[in-house]
């Protein structure tokens, strides 16, 4: 599970201090500062930790998902810049009625490697389906590298590929290329395709390791079964990368390879650095939605708190037993990875009932120590989004209490309404209606939330969505940039705005 866009940006935001220019209410100021948005969007800057703002800023614009960004979108797509044609085609698709991508986009596209990057980026925001896939197949320039990721999507859907296709990519020159048809034909059940991975892992070439994490991280998110026993053979190679050993470990954990929980057992036993322990652990944890129960013995039986409450959680979700009250209790112990695993699962994999508890627990962990404390918060907006987007009456319940309650946080009230914000299905007005607004970010986030839900707005509320325009507030330049584009729609100026900024 990923987010629709940089939670740290967010995060960044609300832990400012307050600065609040006050610029002239003037609309043509206010469109001026919406345009030069529209612009930075496209430009593929940087801020202060390294992060590409324009990519981010498009995701914001991408995540409103609104027809009349439509000409936006296409216009990206002309350019020459790739990274630009490939938030401009899933802008497209994300604001049009069917949510799939257009296909003659792609067909006509020159560029083997970015026809590569569009597909890919639409198989995992689901914005394309198996038909349309097979369409892809029958493309008759079809390159053999686009043939390979189509068949990556179909035989994770259960869909039968073109195995000639695959047969000859087998003995392609690029060593990933075939290397990954050998794993789809090594799971289409066709003998003799084993050997090349196994040569693969035996090689000296100088991408050898970066194939096979490619291969391993493929199988694991596509559910590719068969490549257990390659995996497992992996983990046991002591020359190897440790971290590559734990990637091949857990992906032959995953699909309950015979003698993988006793070469989990060994290693975890085999060391004594504490550090390695617990990254074992985590491996453990992360399968543990598939896991056998007794995986986690060796960990119950650790003196060291956290080591002990993995193996509890562990065995919880695996027998499927106290989940919540297991998940909760590691969350407790404020380790960023094992909260990073707890919102992936409750977002994946977990049962309806369960997830929403695990989620308001992430959520509620912001009020404890310094300690992670910006870590958590982002934890709590994500886990805001994702409770909104799946389960919006589960999201009333839960968190409009906390909000109401004048003993809560202020930066947690904060921290939920931007990940109200954050959220792309739902509307949360239901959970925001008469919420006490105590600071001036608190007013202009709920004010960004009835805005994009297109409410009626006092002239007052108009003033203070332009002021959150022109950088009132320090939101950062992703959420300027919705509140630009909505205060564009009630202005009227969309149009204009949209003809100046593509100039």
């Amino acid at each position: 599970m990923r987010l629709s866009f940089a939670p740290w940006l967010i995060v960044t935001s609300l832990l400012l201090a307050l600065g609040v220019p006050a610029p002239a209410d003037d609309t043509d100021q206010t469109t001026q500062s919406a345009i030069f948005l529209l612009r930075r969007c496209r430009k593929r800057q940087r801020d202060y930790r390294g992060m590409a703002t324009g990519s981010t800023m498009l995701r914001a614009l991408r995540q409103l998902g609104d027809p009349e960004l439509a000409p936006f979108f296409r216009a990206l797509i002309d350019t020459e810049r790739p990274w630009l044609t490939v938030h401009g085609i899933l802008g497209l698709a994300e604001c049009s009625e069917d949510q799939r991508i257009d296909l003659s986009l792609i067909s006509e596209m020159e560029n083997e490697l970015l026809q590569r990057m569009v597909l890919s980026a639409a198989m995992d925001l689901d914005l394309i389906d198996v038909a349309q896939v097979r369409q892809v197949m029958a493309w008759s320039d079809l390159h053999e590298s686009v043939s390979v990721l189509a068949a990556v999507h179909l035989i994770g859907h259960g869909e039968a590929p073109d195995l000639d296709a695959l047969r000859s990519a087998t003995e392609s020159e690029k060593l990933g290329r075939a290397s990954l048809a050998a794993l789809l034909m090594v799971q289409s059940g066709e003998t003799g395709y084993g050997q090349q991975l196994t040569e693969l892992s035996e090689s000296d070439h100088p991408d050898r390791d970066k194939v096979r994490e490619h291969l391993l991280r493929t199988s694991f998110k596509s559910e590719f079964d068969l490549v257990g026993p390659w995996a497992l053979s992996i983990s046991e190679q002591e020359d190897a990368d440790p971290r590559m050993r734990r990637l091949a470990l857990q992906v032959a954990l995953r699909f309950n390879t015979s003698g993988a929980v006793q070469t989990w057992r060994k290693q975890f036993l085999a060391t004594a650095d504490h550090v390695e322990r617990i990254r074992l652990a985590l491996v453990a944890l992360n399968v543990s939605h598939w896991a056998q129960p007794r995986l986690f013995e060796t960990l119950i039986e650790s003196s060291d708190a956290l080591l002990e409450q993995i193996g509890r959680t562990g065995q919880a979700v695996a027998s499927r037993k106290e989940i919540v009250t297991e998940v909760g209790k590691a969350i407790e112990q404020n380790h960023q990875k094992v909260s990073d695993w707890a919102l992936d699962y409750a977002h994946e994999l977990a049962e309806k009932q369960d997830a929403r508890h695990i989620l308001l627990a992430i959520i509620l962990a912001f009020e404890g120590p310094p300690r992670n404390l910006a870590r958590r918060l982002k934890n709590s907006i994500a886990a805001t989004s994702t409770l909104m987007d799946h389960d919006p009456d589960a999201a009333k319940e839960m968190l409009r209490p906390i909000l109401l309650s004048p003993e809560t946080d202020t930066r947690l009230k904060r921290g939920i309404l931007a990940g109200l914000v954050q959220s792309r299905k739902q509307n949360p007005m239901p959970i925001i209606e008469g919420v006490p607004l105590a600071h001036p970010q608190d007013y202009q986030l709920t004010l960004l939330i009835r805005a994009r839900q297109g409410l009626d707005l006092s002239e007052e509320d108009l003033e203070n969505l332009a002021l959150m325009v022109r950088g009132g507030g320090k939101f950062s330049p992703h959420l300027r940039l919705q509140a630009a584009w909505t205060y564009l729609k009630y202005v009227d100026r969309t149009e204009m705005a949209l003809e100046a900024a593509l100039q």
